[in-house]
């Protein structure tokens, strides 16, 4: 699998970047920045996850790429997701497992100071942080525990 960089964004990128405002706005702006590009790649996700598990859909990486032109979500995000899944059609190479850096986390937090919900943040940080495991080491305490005070065994 091969991975891109940021240097694909280069002086085009760099180009268009504004101030976002007094020392610390910047980064503030790529906070939120960040928050919004965890959810679009989840939605992708999610997508692609619903095509591939129907009869209805042969081929969920040919529609996806599909979408590239003229869909309102053709975006760089997508270009990448294409171009990855032309050597992996179907991602079974691909771990299920995304961490998270912290720029989500710290978005959920300032934004709850602020007032503001985000709730569709907080969901994607949640998934990123189960596909670790976390969510499973939970699952454990919780068998434990009804194990422990009702005798119901789990197998597996």
């Amino acid at each position: 699998m091969r991975m891109v960089g940021l240097g694909r964004m280069g002086a085009n990128m760099a180009a268009r970047l504004r101030s976002a405002g007094p020392v610390g706005g910047g980064h503030f702006a790529k906070m939120v920045h960040n928050g919004i590009e965890y959810k679009m790649m989840r939605t992708f996700g999610e997508g692609f996850a619903t095509m591939e598990r129907t009869e209805l859909i042969g081929n969920p990486a040919e529609v996806m790429a599909s979408w590239k032109s003229g869909s309102v979500v053709s975006s760089w995000l997508l270009d990448l997701l294409v171009e990855g899944m032309q050597s992996d059609s179907d991602l079974r190479h691909v771990p299920p497992v995304a961490d998270e850096s912290g720029e989500a986390k710290w978005m959920i937090e300032v934004a709850c100071e602020l007032g503001v919900p985000t709730p569709v943040t907080s969901s994607v940080l949640f998934a990123r942080q189960a596909s670790r495991g976390s969510e499973d080491d939970a699952m454990r305490v919780v068998t434990l525990l009804r194990c422990q005070f009702r005798g119901h065994v789990t197998s597996g």
